[in-house]
């Protein structure tokens, strides 16, 4: 399965994949602590030790919340997945009788955990969203899967002797619970940071356009909004 969707630099990122393959995440994270390691000819300083680097956001707007839409072009990475996931709901549930009880129909006939068949969920929500049992398991699996990739990349960022601040990524989730899971897996990294964009009057309704990024906030960590677009009608003005 070929998809055209996105732009063509979409098709030659790590997007959407980087959160889960231990491959992909041991090639970022070299790249990143060879940038901070390097010596800046100039100044005579690492760009770890610069108090001119304000922050480092480990990859930008990406998260594993937000859907596998490139997942269907990379086999391999789809195959690992899947294999993951269903090792995952074996040690939940203990067998395919046992899955197939708590997601009440949601399991394919094809599907079974013993056979590391169960596939990972593809949009989150296409598959109908938080009311989905599926769905609720997968985003208990890949946030695992997300805290675990950024516990590592944090760890490597620190022992370059990088002192300043962190924060996972800016981007989003698709459903409510996703938003949730992606603030809590952001928050066990560092501040939060978002990314917002839209023509909409955010007055008359609460809540809309740049101010619906406000609601993923947490109360014991910094806000921060660092791309926005406020192009739009504010309430007449």
């Amino acid at each position: 399965m070929q998809t055209t969707e996105g732009p063509p630099w979409y098709h030659a990122t790590t997007v959407g994949l980087v959160n889960f393959a231990p491959d992909l995440q041991d090639l970022h994270i070299a790249i990143l602590t060879s940038l901070l390691n390097r010596v800046n000819t100039v100044t005579g300083k690492r760009y770890a030790d610069d108090p001119a680097l304000a922050y480092i956001e480990v990859h930008n707007e990406d998260d594993i919340f937000f859907g596998y839409r490139k997942l269907p072009t990379c086999p391999t990475y789809k195959k690992y997945l899947d294999r993951q996931f269903s090792n995952w709901l074996l040690a939940k549930y203990g067998s395919r009788e046992g899955l197939a009880k708590a997601w009440a129909g949601e399991l394919k006939a094809s599907e079974r955990p013993e056979d590391r068949s169960v596939e990972a969920v593809l949009s989150f929500v296409e598959q109908g969203g938080d009311k989905s049992a599926r769905i609720r398991d997968t985003y208990a699996f890949v946030y695992e899967c997300q805290d675990a990739y950024y516990k590592r990349v944090v760890k490597a960022i620190r022992q370059t002797g990088y002192q300043g601040a962190i924060c996972g990524s800016c981007w989003q989730a698709q459903t409510f619970l996703g938003h949730l899971y992606n603030v809590g897996s952001d928050r066990e990294v560092g501040f939060i940071d978002r990314h917002n964009y839209g023509r909409t009057d955010m007055l008359s309704r609460p809540g809309r356009g740049l101010l619906s990024a406000g609601m993923q906030q947490v109360a014991d960590r910094p806000f921060h909004l660092s791309e926005w677009s406020g192009g739009g009608v504010f309430n007449g003005m």
